[in-house]
């Protein structure tokens, strides 16, 4: 650490590692299985609990006094087999539903103190004796002792079906989290003196000016720090997909293919604290406004996966496989952000409401963001495809070697943005390679 601090706002002072707790999370998990069949049909259920509890945190962090409880459970329902050209079609329906907790980390729990050190008079001396500077000097702490573990809440149903080895499964999920982890925006107001070097007394000198007879001005500001708290939404929600086909004996080809929908939507589950980049006046802009909305997204995208695999006859004893994949799209989409604040303060700290007649005020009307056109125009990616190809063949009954490329081919069609079709070349060179196996 440099010592004495230098003459800047921002002088940093890491705590000790002492200071910090090792992090404990005891945790327990009961579980259990029960069949009940009626006929032909058949319920299987599956029940669990998982007990949870962060060990060594100080008493005064609400999390210290919670044990996190976290309920899991399972219903499948196996239908009877229907019959279909004297072949059983097997179809099986799953639900699901569990609780989970993300327990915030140990820089969350203890993050280092804020420090801000104005610089109240900086006065140099060609003679070093009279060199001196005078700091205020500001502490935050920046624990947030009411910061709780983050709760997601998940549900799915599935469905199997299965027929002359043809296998199918369709999953729909969704998963809810509404306090994530967040940095948030908050302020402090400061008051240090600005004292004139000019006006300096050097015949009062003693280790240092007189400060009492040394003329200054009173300044105010509003210092920023961020604490980490629960101000995150996230939801998902997804179908994945999947297919297996028997190996067709008169190709000896087999096909399996997996795919997923998936959609996420981020966003501040609490109004957040912001200030324009405006600059008005000797101190800078006075106002900070307090938004509804802040930098979110809703992205979507569609992926899938074809994989081919082809046994030769024994007298070659070669097995040829390819996959291809890609996304049939990729939409990427801001939250619509709102560009007024709900309210704002000044440097009196009261929060007023913000009005219309304030969209014309010399300095209130800068809390209205600058939201553009392009700030939230969507990006629709469109389809495409990577191919890759593998060839196996056995030397030996414990040696096998193999010849692959990956992204032996890739193609990505074009997209429009802004009414502009772009073309996209591929990017990504195919990679060669081979491996031997040797089992024993």
């Amino acid at each position: 650490m440099n010592s004495p601090y230098a003459a800047e706002l921002n002088n940093s002072r890491p705590r000790p590692f002492n200071d910090i707790p090792a992090s404990n999370l005891m945790a327990a998990f009961l579980g259990d299985q029960m069949s009940y069949a009626v006929d032909e049909h058949k319920f299987t259920l599956y029940t669990g609990l998982r007990f949870s509890k962060q060990m060594g945190i100080d008493k005064s962090y609400a999390i210290s006094k919670k044990v996190f409880v976290e309920p899991r459970l399972n219903l499948q329902y196996n239908l009877p087999h229907l019959m279909i050209n004297n072949a059983p079609l097997k179809t099986d329906v799953t639900l699901g539903y569990g609780q989970f907790y993300k327990q915030p980390t140990l820089l969350m729990l203890y993050p280092n103190r804020k420090y801000w050190d104005y610089t109240q008079l900086n006065y140099y001396h060609n003679d070093a004796q009279y060199r001196y500077v005078n700091f205020m000097t500001y502490v935050q702490d920046l624990e947030n002792k009411n910061l709780e573990a983050a709760k997601s809440i998940k549900k799915e149903i599935r469905l199997d079906l299965s027929y002359k080895n043809h296998n199918f499964f369709f999953t729909y999920f969704k998963e809810d989290m509404t306090n994530g982890f967040r940095p948030m925006k908050h302020t402090v107001l400061h008051t240090y003196k600005q004292y004139d070097a000019s006006q300096v007394d050097l015949s009062q000198w003693n280790n240092g000016p007189n400060l009492a007879i040394t003329p200054y001005i009173d300044r105010k500001t509003n210092a920023e720090y961020a604490l980490t708290e629960n101000g995150s939404a996230i939801i998902k929600n997804g179908i994945e997909f999947g297919y297996t086909s028997p190996r067709f004996k008169s190709i000896n080809t087999r096909f399996t293919l997996s795919g997923a929908y998936f959609k996420t939507q981020l966003r501040n589950s609490v109004p957040v604290v912001e200030r324009p980049n405006a600059s008005i006046g000797a101190d800078g802009f006075p106002y900070y406004g307090i938004y509804q909305n802040d930098d979110g997204y809703v992205n979507s995208n569609m992926n899938y996966n074809l994989f081919i695999d082809t046994y030769l006859p024994k007298c070659l004893d070669l097995t040829i496989s390819a996959s291809f994949q890609g996304s049939v799209f990729d939409h990427q989409r801001k939250d619509q952000r709102i560009a007024e604040p709900i309210s704002y303060y000044g440097i009196d700290g009261i929060v007023h409401p913000f009005t219309e007649a304030d969209k014309t005020d010399t300095y209130k009307q800068w809390l209205v963001r600058n939201v553009s056109v392009t700030d939230n125009m969507p990006t629709d990616y469109t389809f495409t495809i990577v191919g890759n190809l593998k060839i196996t063949k056995s030397i030996y009954k414990a040696l096998r070697t193999s010849m692959f490329v990956t992204r032996i081919f890739n193609y990505s069609a074009p997209y429009t943005f802004n009414n502009v079709t772009v073309y996209r070349k591929g990017a990504n060179t195919p990679y060669f390679g081979m491996e031997l196996n040797y089992n024993f």
